[in-house]
């Protein structure tokens, strides 16, 4: 369930939630069958992204990538936390 994450206390309304939980567009965009998406990102706080290498970002454990289907018929969300 979206809500027990603590991310989306208010699933299936996405806009409201902390502001550390950043909102992106993969570029370029992926398609999925038409399907909407919305992907998030959560850095472990006091930490940021290592991109001395251009094509090989180094993210700091304990990140949190999420991806929502928010109009879909019912709403759901992957979470991956790296490790």
């Amino acid at each position: 369930n979206v809500k027990e994450t603590g991310l989306f206390p208010m699933a299936p309304d996405f806009s409201k939630r902390p502001a550390s939980l950043r909102e992106y567009v993969p570029d370029p965009a992926l398609w999925s069958d038409g399907l909407e998406k919305q992907r998030f990102l959560l850095l472990p706080q006091g930490t940021k992204i290592d991109n001395a290498k251009p094509r090989q970002w180094d993210f700091p454990v304990g990140t949190v990538f999420i991806k929502t289907h928010p109009n879909s018929d019912q709403v759901s969300a992957t979470v991956c936390r790296h490790n």
